[in-house]
């Protein structure tokens, strides 16, 4: 089952390196290497799944690390960034990139890491449904980004 979302293929999360679901037969695995025809396709399939078991491990655990201490960081700076009683517009603009960068971490978590801790149903998959709203939100909040950081570059260039 593969469905198109943005710019990726999604194929049937239950067959993620996390799912319980997820079975190894390792007779039949003994079966295929006995067999010198197979050995490599099997030696592919264990390329296939050590590269899918890595793709996993990054995009659950160490994104959704950066993704954690991203929106802590986010917020401190915005609440630093408050404490000042002038009202300069590069602090304004440094507030509007640490907001902009908290709403772009937070389309991050439903992009990345929650496709592995969603499971598919019988007769639907959140995660893929929801992909074609989370996809044009993400890169929209990834252009407010690089506004506000430009305009930043721009007035702060423009003052010295």
């Amino acid at each position: 089952m593969e469905r198109h979302c943005g710019t990726h293929y999604i194929t049937d999360c239950s067959t993620s390196p996390f799912s319980s679901s997820q079975t190894s037969n390792s007779s039949s695995t003994v079966a295929s290497n006995a067999s010198s025809s197979n050995t490599s396709s099997s030696s592919s399939d264990l390329l296939t799944k050590d590269a899918s078991l890595i793709e996993a491990v990054i995009e659950l655990y160490v994104i959704g690390v950066l993704i954690v201490f991203g929106l802590i960081a986010n917020v401190v700076s915005i609440v630093v960034l408050k404490r000042y009683r002038e009202r300069r517009d590069s602090l304004f603009l440094l507030q509007a990139l640490a907001v902009v960068d908290c709403l772009y971490l937070a389309a991050a978590a439903l992009r990345y890491p929650l496709k592995y801790l969603l499971k598919p149903s019988a007769d639907s998959d959140p995660y893929t449904d929801m992909q074609p709203t989370v996809f044009p939100i993400l890169k929209t909040f990834q252009v407010q980004i690089i506004y506000v950081f430009l305009c930043r570059v721009y007035f702060v260039s423009s003052v010295l």
